[in-house]
């Protein structure tokens, strides 16, 4: 086993599943944390999945959140959301 930390982006997907749990397969719990980025507006069934993920892992979870919502940065920022620029995704998800 490893005494380095591996910190797995977990978006509440089933890749990001996929990849947290070969890295603890790999790795070890003990050595994995998840971070997941949150931005305010998921569907619950993704919470609800995440929360199952975790106890399923029985790894770490950090949980990131600026504590607003995709609309409230576009808001904030004073732009207008659109699918090729996304100021929400280098505020909320870094």
């Amino acid at each position: 086993m490893s005494n380095i930390k591996h910190v797995v982006s977990f978006s509440g997907g089933m890749g990001s599943f996929a990849e947290a749990k070969s890295c603890v397969d790999q790795f070890g719990k003990n050595n994995v944390t998840l971070l997941f980025s949150d931005t305010m507006m998921e569907d619950e069934d993704l919470y609800r999945f995440k929360d199952e993920c975790v106890k399923f892992l029985k790894c770490e979870l950090i949980t990131l959140s600026d504590g607003r919502t995709p609309f409230e940065v576009f808001k904030d920022e004073k732009f207008m959301g659109n699918s090729r620029v996304d100021p929400c995704s280098k505020i909320l998800k870094c």
